[in-house]
């Protein structure tokens, strides 16, 4: 059976995630060609269309309340290639920061996933991910006379998701018997998995060889082991150089 904070605390999912590095490469390409080379710096929010549910308590009672911070950040860096005039791949690392969830629970002698609980006490889980990812990019645009470019793009890759999930304890209250430590994590839980990701843009080229994008990503089927599986979407700015 799954740690009570897994059932109460762990619903926050690592939302997190997206990958939204494409847009810039989508434009690039466009822009500056076939076989050209380029970095790019992302940075924006993600939301989780997170449910959560009660833990069943098998003896004994408790009362608990729950405080869900559903929106993280995410940073980005990466690089791309631009295939052809309008096809782009890219590869990424990044990571998804600022997601919690706070339980105060008043417990006694309740039974929860196995563990039993006395006292009063608050749980806090901050989900954190490391995220490495590939993209393939596909766009349009218009060039206007000053060389300028608006452009629209598509995206569609995969993404490797690291979750470290951390259930820390406060308050005056045991946990089988042991006194909680309000200097130390409880426990900490990982799990890594693979997912398909979608997301659209637009982007403005200059003749600096500078692109700046803005996008839309949507990650399904997020976490499912230690956290609720969630569906994110992220909303993301981005800008990216040519080498």
């Amino acid at each position: 059976q799954e740690f009570f904070m897994i059932k109460l605390l762990s619903y926050v999912t690592l939302m997190s995630i997206i990958l939204s590095g494409g847009a810039v490469a989508d434009e690039v390409n466009g822009k500056w060609g076939t076989m050209d080379l380029y970095g790019f710096a992302e940075v924006g929010m993600a939301t989780s269309d997170i449910n959560l549910n009660s833990s069943s308590v098998t003896s004994g009672s408790y009362t608990y309340t729950e405080t869900v911070d559903k929106t993280g950040t995410m940073t980005k860096l990466g690089i791309g290639m631009s295939l052809a005039e309008s096809m782009a791949v890219e590869a990424y690392v990044g990571q998804l920061t600022g997601f919690s969830n706070t339980a105060t629970l008043t417990a006694t002698n309740a039974v929860i996933g196995g563990y039993t609980l006395n006292g009063s006490l608050t749980g806090v889980e901050a989900i954190e991910a490391d995220l490495q990812g590939v993209s393939l990019i596909f766009s349009g645009g218009t060039r206007f006379a000053n060389d300028n470019k608006i452009s629209y793009f598509g995206r569609v890759g995969f993404v490797n998701i690291d979750l470290v999930d951390t259930v820390t304890f406060s308050g005056t209250g045991t946990v089988d018997g042991t006194a909680v430590s309000t200097t130390a994590a409880v426990t900490t839980f990982k799990e890594s998995g693979t997912t398909p990701t979608l997301g659209a843009g637009i982007s403005y080229a200059t003749q600096a060889n500078l692109l700046f994008s803005a996008a839309v990503d949507y990650i399904p089927n997020v976490g499912g082991t230690y956290v609720a599986k969630s569906n994110i979407t992220s909303v993301t700015l981005s800008m990216s150089v040519k080498f």
